[in-house]
Parts: structure tokens; sequence; C-alpha cells
């Protein structure tokens, strides 16, 4: 949501990307970045054991 509003606020149009396309990306793009923060999280709950 962060990075569709931001790009929003840089280019309007996007290079012509749909506004649906545009925050599935960011949609997408939020999701990978919870994933790796989970992943970092369990390996560092993981090194402490």
């Amino acid at each position: 949501m962060i990075a569709g509003s931001y790009i929003a606020e840089i280019d309007p149009d996007h290079l012509g990307v749909s506004d649906l396309k545009r925050d599935l990306f960011a949609t997408v793009e939020e999701s990978l970045e919870m994933i790796g923060l989970l992943l970092l999280f369990r390996l560092m709950a993981g090194a402490d054991s």
C-alpha cells in the first residue's frame, strides 16, 4: 500500500499502468516483505536456541 501510494504521488499515470495493476503489484510487494520479515524473525529465533 505504501509503495503503491508513493508511486502514485511520483507519477499519477505510472507509465500507463492501470490502478488495479498498480494496487496488485503493491499488494504482492507488501506480502513478500511480510513473508521476508517472518522468515527473518524465525531465523533469529532459531539461532538463539
